[in-house]
Formats: C-alpha cells, structure tokens, sequence
C-alpha cells in the first residue's frame, strides 16, 4: 500500500510539473469562486439598483441602447468633464447578465481573470509557479466586501476590466521587451487605451511600463524610450480632463479638484487604509460585526473553512521552499505604486472627499489590493531570508494567514446578509407580487399605481414594465402631493410592501 500511494503521489508531481502553470490557472479560478461565494446570493446594490433597469427603461421608451449611451456620454463630459467613452457598455451588461445570479457570476469569472493575469505577470517578471500561485491566492483571500460604493458586489465590471486591460497592456509590453516584437507592443498600447478610456484612475499608470523597461533594460534612456507611448497617452488623456473641466461654471463642482491639502490627505489616508486586509471588519463604520471575533471563527461554514485549508496548505508550500530568484526592486516598487497610485488621483476629488470615511474606500481600492499583496510578498521574501527553511515558523505564519481568510469570509457573508435586507429581499417581494397572479388586479390599461414606499430605486414604471411587460403609470406616495386637482382616479391602485432602506 505505501508504495502504491509513493507512485501515486510520484505520478501526481510528474502531471503537475508537466502542467503547472494550466493546474495553477485552474486552482487560481476555482479558488477565486469559492472565496467570492456569498455574492451568487447578492442582489443588485448601490448605482446597479438603478442601471439593472436601464435595458427595461430602454423598452419602455422605444429609445436604442446605441442612442441611450451615446446622449449619457455627452452629458457627462458636459456636466463633469469626464471622457471615457468605453464606460458605456452597462446596459449591455445587464441586458445579457439579466438576473442578480448570472450578473454577479460574470464579475466572478472577471475577478477571477485578474487574479489569472496577475499570475501571469509574476511568472513573466522571473518568479516561480508556487511564489506566483500563492500571491494571486492571497488576492483573492483579502478581496473585502462593503456596504459601499463596492467595486465587486456593485458597478457593472468597471473595475475588473480596468485591472484587466492594464494587466494584459504591461504583459504584452514585456513579452515585447524580451522578443522585440512589434506586434506585442501594438497590443500593448492599445489594451492601455482601453484602461485609460474606460475610467480616469489609469491616467498615472504609465510608471509601471518605465518601471518595467528599466527592469528588463537597465539603461534609463532606453527605458523612457520604450515607455513613451503609454507616457504620451496619459499626458493626451490627462489634458483632455483638464480642458473639459476648465470651464467651472458648467461642471458639476463635485467632480472638480478640491485645492485644501487638508482635506486630501485625510481623504487619501482613508482610502490607502482601505486597501489593507480586514480594514473594513475592523473600523466596522456599519456597526454590523456586533460578535466577539473568535464567534465567528465558531460560525464558518464548510465552504469557507475548505478555503481556508487551501490557502493554508499553499501558503505552507511557499513559506517553507527555497528563496525566490533575486529580483531587486521590481516587486516592492511595482506593489507601492499599484496600492499608491489609484488612491492619489481620487483623494483630489470634491466628491470623494465628501463620500468616504473611515473604513470606506472607493472603487479603486479593488486595484489597491493587489498592489498590497506585491507588497506583503516582497515582506515575506524577506523574512524567507532571514528563517530560511524554518517549518515550524512556516506554519505559525501559514496557520495566521488561513485565520485571517476565514474572519474576511465572515465579514463579506455578513455585508451580503445586511446589503440583502435593504436591497435584494423588498425588491423580490415586489418583482415576486408582480409576476405572481395576486397582481391580477393590475391588468386594467392606464392604470395608475401608488406604491407606498420608502424611497427604493426600482419604485418606477420601469421596474413594473421589467417584470410584467406592461405600462403602468407608476407613482410613490410620496409624490401624492404634486397631483393635479382631482386627485387619484378611482381605478388607482395603492401597493404597501416592506423596504428597510438601504445601499
């Protein structure tokens, strides 16, 4: 028997040599989903509450999705200065991903992407297949969930896709880098115009790609020559901004720069301490992890415990190999810059300084937390160096690590159990009543429809037309009073159902 199991477990090294980086792809994948797990039973949150109706409004209205974006795009670089025309892809989001489940699985599978991309750097850069598996694990392990501006549980793959077109730029520039093909250099650029087209925060990201030269180059002539498209691409954006927004008078003053340093470095604090694991749990400016820590640990579920023991196990693996290859600079200013940089653009904003407090951090924070785990690995290299292959202090650390997983996953079940209350439960009674035949009473044509409310998003005739695909003339109680003379008509309706508030 044990030398059945010896070959067994000899095979098994022999496939996963043979296939590492294709097993780590898939472990990175699987992994992802099951740390992102609880938000398969999110609703839709915040902004999605009221873009999610958007393709019904659409409809409704006889209006075309080409149309829709294209008058919303000019109104926003009116209103706001802001020009990012491949933003504008929602409906077309919400259209195909059409229910809460499918949409929050789609960003899944695009967080899961990242983190594959991620990986991929890292190997491209020189360091090994455990050194990269066990960093792109980590990000996933420290992904924090919000009762905020979300940038997973909300907001349509705006964040994913930015990470994403940036990631796969700055691959396909060093593979250019080390082959000299043009062809990925083209690629290169133009995945960086679609970051920076798709949402400003991109703007300061040309850094890396002189970083990455100069790693792979080692002269600083040669490394500004190689990055200065990506240079003149930012400068060209950043420009257009700054022209749009010279006209005060016509833009929404909370998307202008607020000059009071005071005001943005508290503003930036914030949100550099909101890309640190557990930040939220911790201030907990919801008041909504009401237990004693240790009571959660006692309330984990089978799935996240089974997570837990995963990053364990992997992080045991890496904590006790050998040191990785020495890659000088790169990692640590590489990470400092990713976790710096989105929060320095978006702590100027009037804005944000007014929408964020402590433990909050806006959407950026997604790209934030990547750029700490660059930096946490640089840290843990370190410590490889000073313990060598010290198991025992190899598993005290790995053990810590699984721990702090399993208090993250409490904390994003609990924000989707809360999120839920305000936001997923009232929607689906409403949704449910209206497809349900108890809504009979609603078939009558002009009808009029008075929802007694409590200010939710989706109290409109758009909603009722997404789930009934009849037009009602829907109203609030609250607009009761803006009626002409005359009042209601008889064949009204009123509608009372239960909504907390929230998101």
């Amino acid at each position: 028997m044990g030398e059945y199991l010896k070959r067994l477990f000899q095979s098994i090294t022999v496939l996963y040599n043979g296939r590492k980086k294709c097993i780590n792809l898939i472990l990175i994948t699987l992994f992802a989903f099951l740390c992102l797990k609880p938000m398969l039973n999110s609703g839709y949150y915040g902004d999605d509450a009221i873009n999610s109706l958007n393709p019904a409004c659409l409809k409704y209205e006889n209006r075309s999705m080409l149309s829709s974006n294209y008058s919303l795009f000019l109104q926003w670089v009116k209103s706001q200065g802001r020009f990012y025309p491949m933003a504008y892809y929602g409906d077309l989001v919400y259209s195909v991903f059409s229910t809460p489940y499918s949409y929050k699985f789609s960003i899944m599978v695009l967080v899961a992407a990242d983190l594959a991309l991620f990986y991929l750097l890292l190997i491209e850069f020189g360091f090994s297949g455990l050194f990269s598996l066990a960093a792109s694990l980590s990000v996933a392990a420290f992904i924090q969930f919000r009762i905020f501006h979300d940038p997973v549980l909300q907001f349509h793959w705006m964040m994913q896709l930015v990470l994403g077109y940036f990631l796969l730029s700055l691959l396909l520039f060093m593979k250019g880098l080390k082959n000299g093909r043009g062809i990925y250099f083209f690629f290169s650029v133009l995945f960086y115009l679609f970051s920076l087209l798709t949402y400003e925060i991109s703007y300061l990201f040309f850094p890396f790609y002189i970083l990455a030269a100069y790693y792979f180059a080692g002269n600083r002539k040669e490394a500004l020559k190689k990055s200065l498209p990506f240079v003149i691409a930012s400068g060209a954006l950043i420009c257009v901004a700054l022209i749009l927004r010279s006209y005060p008078s016509g833009i929404d003053q909370r998307y202008l720069v607020n000059g009071d340093a005071g005001a943005y470095f508290v503003t930036l604090g914030r949100q550099l301490t909101a890309g640190l694991p557990l930040s939220y749990y911790y201030v907990d400016p919801n008041n909504i992890f009401t237990r004693h820590t240790i009571e959660y640990f006692g309330n984990a579920g089978h799935s996240e415990i089974l997570a837990s023991a995963v990053f364990g196990i992997v992080m045991l693996l890496y904590m006790a190999a050998g040191r990785e290859k020495e890659t000088g600079f790169f990692l640590p200013v590489f990470g400092a810059l990713l976790f710096v940089l989105p929060a320095l653009l978006i702590a100027s904003s009037v804005k944000i300084q007014k929408d964020i407090g402590p433990g909050f951090g806006y959407i950026p924070v997604y790209l934030q937390q990547f750029g700490f785990i660059a930096m946490l690995f640089s840290f843990l290299e370190l410590i490889k160096r000073k313990i060598g292959s010290n198991r025992a202090v190899a598993a005290v650390l790995s053990c810590c690590l699984a721990l702090f997983l399993l208090l993250n996953l409490q904390n994003n079940r609990i924000v989707v159990e809360v999120f839920n209350n305000g936001m997923k439960y009232p929607r689906e009674i409403l949704g449910n009543y209206l497809k349900g035949g108890s809504s009979s009473d609603l078939n009558g044509k002009g009808l009029v429809v008075v929802v007694v409310d409590g200010g939710a998003p989706w109290e409109n005739k758009y909603f009722f037309y997404q789930q009934t695909g009849k037009r009602y003339n829907v109203i609030t109680e609250s607009e009761l009073g803006a009626l002409p003379a005359g009042g209601l008509p008889e064949n009204a309706v009123k509608i009372k159902y239960w909504y907390c508030g929230g998101g």
